[in-house]
């Protein structure tokens, strides 16, 4: 590996980047407050409420097959059979899906009467926040992957750099699996 990449390298690119990514995530959580404050107000007719929840689901499928399909390569490229070029092209391609499809979840989810007063909704709301958080704070990892070349092998990162991107992921399908689980689970109910 690179002396140019090494722990100390990486950290410190990392915070010359805290600044636009803090922004971000804190328009993000306005965006995410925003929608939640008007799920608690909206009373929408069955009509509009069946038509978001169609835009919801399929929102859903878009975004989490988008990630998946990243992790999975990811996943792949972490044990050695895939290059990380192959993930990349991926992320490029369904970033913006995975981007969109969460911004239709995020305003459909207006129209379908959240319970607020429930443990699982707000779980679900929860885990929506931080896989939003997550997808901000993987963009530096993934301009360094970009930056170590097409067929740099995981092992040639630093320890710090694998944790982070492993705890990353983790962290993506925790919170995307929950937020479905959760989101099954409440539409049952209806």
């Amino acid at each position: 590996m690179p002396e140019t990449w090494s722990t100390s390298t990486l950290i410190a690119a990392g915070r010359r980047q805290t600044g636009p990514l803090f922004t971000l995530s804190m328009l993000a959580v306005a965006g995410w407050v925003v929608c939640i404050t008007l799920g608690a107000i909206v009373r929408p007719e069955p009509e509009v409420h069946r038509t978001a929840l169609v835009f919801h689901l399929a929102a859903m499928v878009v975004s989490l097959s988008g990630v998946l399909a990243v992790d999975i390569r990811g996943f792949l490229w972490m044990a050695g059979v895939r290059p990380v070029h192959a993930a990349l092209r991926m992320e490029s391609f369904v970033t913006p899906l995975i981007w969109g499809g969460l911004l239709v979840l995020m305003v459909s989810g207006i129209f379908l009467e959240p319970s607020l007063d429930t443990i699982p909704t707000l779980a679900k709301l929860v885990a929506v926040l931080g896989l939003i958080l997550n997808g901000i704070w993987l963009v530096p990892f993934k301009e360094r992957l970009r930056a170590m070349g097409r067929d740099a092998p995981f092992l040639a990162f630093t320890p710090w750099f694998r944790q982070q991107l492993l705890l990353r992921f983790a962290a993506s399908q925790l919170c995307w699996w929950t937020a479905v689980m959760v989101g099954f689970v409440s539409a049952a109910k209806h």
